[in-house]
């Protein structure tokens, strides 16, 4: 009998949270540097101010990410065509079918300034929908015949996880 094919969704300590912690750290450790190893006048401290809050933009998003990625679990079986979604206790099931557009919110960089953070918003025929992010799998499933909606923004910031009846 053959194995079948299942994606799973929940949160997971991977590639994007390691390389934005790096870049927090990066930042703070910039600014820590700046301030202790040399004489402050106001370029430093402009500096250490544009350092800090450079560190702190992909901090709260993470832990922003981490917290929607807390609040569900989902299941996609490729095979039987289903969706099964968790949350606080709760299990709702859908089908592909029932999937009417995936829309997919990539973080839009200022050149250098780029990060990892993108989700991918599955909204159903009736009005619900569920958000996936990086956090707990970097690859989106895409329902057979549908085209996900690319969209880029400065700051991705899920507004709610889930809007389920």
């Amino acid at each position: 009998m053959q194995q079948s094919k299942k994606y799973n969704y929940k949160l997971n300590i991977g590639r994007a949270f390691i390389s934005n912690s790096f870049i927090v750290l990066v930042s703070f450790g910039l600014a820590l540097f700046i301030y202790f190893d040399f004489e402050l006048d106001n370029t430093r401290l402009v500096i250490i101010l544009v350092s800090t809050l450079l560190g702190l933009l992909p901090l709260f998003l993470m832990i922003h990410y981490v917290l929607a990625s807390m609040r569900i679990k989902v299941k996609m079986n490729i095979e039987f065509k289903t969706i099964e979604v968790y949350s606080k206790g709760n299990f709702i099931s859908f089908n592909f079918d029932q999937v009417s557009a995936v829309e997919i919110h990539e973080h839009k960089g200022l050149g250098l300034y780029e990060f990892d953070f993108d989700y991918a918003k599955y909204i159903m025929e009736d009005g619900q929908y569920f958000v996936i992010n990086n956090f707990m799998n970097p690859n989106y499933l895409i329902p057979e015949g549908l085209e996900p909606i690319i969209k880029k923004k400065f700051l991705p910031i899920i507004s709610r996880s889930i809007k389920l009846n």
